[in-house]
């Protein structure tokens, strides 16, 4: 048997914008740093 399982109301919303200089930027003003571990691993492989 399925249960109708529903999320809460909220009286907010927050946008995320995904780029390339910053992984993301929320409309709230917090921001997230781009994840750097592909760049590393690309060097480690051109090493190898």
């Amino acid at each position: 048997m399925v249960e109708d399982r529903s999320l809460p109301e909220v009286d907010s919303a927050v946008g995320i914008d995904l780029g390339l200089s910053r992984f993301a930027v929320f409309s709230n003003g917090a921001k997230i740093d781009s994840p750097r571990f592909l760049q590393q691993a690309e060097r480690r492989l051109k090493k190898a």
